[in-house]
């Protein structure tokens, strides 16, 4: 039975694009379960355009916390979340499966919330949460994400995951495949040779490999690579181009990561590593290898 009161919710989301794209199966549940209820999202800087293109949030709140930072602009930033929550009088505080910090926890306990559902392992004796979901290290993130609505007696909608394209960034996507002389006849082919992960670990296929591939593929089949990624990626992306040719496009920091998605939809197929890029590709449907 859904809650005929305007329910406020609160997700506490210091994570990655991924992270977010995983989660999004729950948001559209809690949307449809819940009548007129409030979603607020706390999300680093790197996240806010991806938050504000998904319709489900009424508040997307900036959390900056890179150690970059001084102490006391960390503290007043700190003392700016904590009055917004206590503010707010959420009724729903989730923390999700990718985040575990002092911030969300100090965040869940200050709430007031009647519900605080987190993820903790199985060696934490004390949580933030009086709905405590076990950490399962072999099983996939969404179906983890989507034992918060088995805690709320939600049952989910469906299960598919979002990454939400505006008619302005296949416009712009259109804008970039033409400047660089592909037309609709081509086939495409996309690569992300470079991901990052919070842990340290390494999880790149080498650049040379995506080479003497796309070098390979586009002997064999006559297509044309667009190498995805960030500003920081380019230097592994010239590398690549430079063994493929002409044939290889370079889009890594040319353009928006939703342009980005939007010409990954053009695509016949997606090569990349574990990235956000993965996810996007997943989300939106494109066949993929991924390393």
């Amino acid at each position: 039975m859904k809650k005929p009161e305007n329910t406020k919710i609160l997700i506490i989301f210091i994570a990655g694009i991924g992270d977010l794209i995983l989660f999004t199966p729950v948001l559209n549940s809690l949307q449809q379960h819940y009548e007129n209820c409030e979603i607020s999202v706390i999300v680093p800087p790197e996240l806010a355009s991806c938050a504000g293109k998904i319709p489900f949030f009424t508040d997307i709140v900036i959390s900056e916390t890179s150690s970059e930072y001084g102490l006391l602009k960390r503290v007043m930033q700190l003392a700016g979340l904590c009055i917004f929550v206590l503010k707010k009088k959420f009724d729903i505080v989730i923390t999700p499966l990718a985040v575990n910090c002092a911030t969300a926890s100090l965040i869940s306990r200050l709430s007031r919330a009647e519900t605080k559902i987190g993820y903790t392992s199985g060696n934490e004796r004390r949580t933030a949460f009086e709905e405590s979901i076990d950490i399962m290290p072999f099983e996939h993130d969404m179906i983890q994400n989507m034992k918060v609505l088995e805690r709320l007696h939600i049952t989910p909608s469906d299960k598919k995951m979002e990454f939400y394209i505006s008619d302005s960034d296949r416009e712009d996507a259109g804008v970039f495949l033409k400047d660089n002389g592909i037309s609709a006849k081509d086939t495409l082919v996309a690569f992300h040779p470079v991901t990052y992960d919070r842990k340290g670990y390494n999880r790149n296929w080498p650049a040379d490999r995506y080479a003497g591939l796309g070098r390979r593929i586009c002997r064999e089949y006559g297509v044309k690579i667009i190498i995805l990624g960030s500003t920081g990626e380019r230097k592994a992306a010239e590398e690549i181009k430079a063994v493929i040719g002409d044939r290889a496009i370079i889009q890594s920091g040319r353009t928006s990561i939703h342009t980005a998605a939007a010409i990954l939809e053009r695509c016949k197929l997606l090569v990349c590593n574990d990235s956000s890029i993965m996810h996007i590709g997943a989300a939106i449907g494109v066949p993929m290898v991924a390393i």
